[in-house]
């Protein structure tokens, strides 16, 4: 009969060791890859959470910007500047809005952005006419207007995108049932007024403003 070999106690001790090694190498990669998949998910929750947040915002800079658009359609329908209870405050924060900004993939930021901007700059031009009075836009305004009408409509319809919920056309708001000279969207996006057509009952153009000079309206 033949007897197994007997390790010597140095064997003994490399195999010990070395299942232990194995063993340690095992757990460790074990608790890696839990530790790996804890923070991904913990990484998918929070970006989920970021972009719920930037959706919510993003919903209330869309009203924001119906708003702007009512407040444009009755000025371009009587050519004059707005009454100032007609422009309603901004919900969204300059803060919500670089919230939002960062959310949107680059090319619907700069349209978003884009329409935001035109609206703070037509609010700034109002600034500069007489608060109790509606001044007969001139045509250069006008036409501002126009173009700056059309991007808070484009832009709306890319936040309606990024929220997910259906887009409603300005057209079908109620706000062009109350106009007096324009019955559609598109005729808005055609009016003329000051230097080019309705003059707001006789008065003379308020001074145009200042434009900067890359500024191509739409017509």
């Amino acid at each position: 009969m033949v007897m197994p070999l007997a390790l010597s106690d140095a064997a003994s001790t490399v195999i010990a060791a070395l299942a232990g090694l194995v063993g340690a190498a095992i757990g460790g990669f074990v608790t890696y890859a839990v530790t790996v998949r804890s923070f991904r998910e913990q990484r998918d929750v929070a970006a989920a959470n970021v972009k719920s947040v930037a959706q919510a915002t993003a919903l209330l800079i869309q009203d924001d910007f119906l708003h702007y658009e009512a407040t444009l359609a009755r000025s371009l329908d009587r050519c004059t500047w707005w009454k100032p209870t007609e422009l309603l405050p901004a919900q969204a924060t300059v803060a919500d809005r670089k919230t939002v900004w960062v959310a949107l993939p680059d090319a619907q930021t700069w349209v978003v952005a884009g329409a935001q901007g035109w609206m703070d700059y037509l609010a700034g031009c109002r600034q500069l006419q007489p608060a109790g009075d509606t001044p007969p836009l001139a045509a250069n305004d006008a036409a501002t207007m126009r173009d700056t009408l059309a991007k808070l409509e484009t832009a709306r319809e890319q936040l309606a995108g990024f929220i997910g919920r259906p887009f409603t056309p300005f057209d079908t708001c109620g706000v062009v049932d109350q106009l007096t000279n324009c019955r559609s969207y598109q005729d808005l996006l055609n009016r003329q007024c000051g230097d080019h057509g309705a003059d707001a009952g006789g008065r003379a153009p308020a001074p145009a403003c200042r434009r900067p000079r890359w500024f191509r309206p739409r017509g």
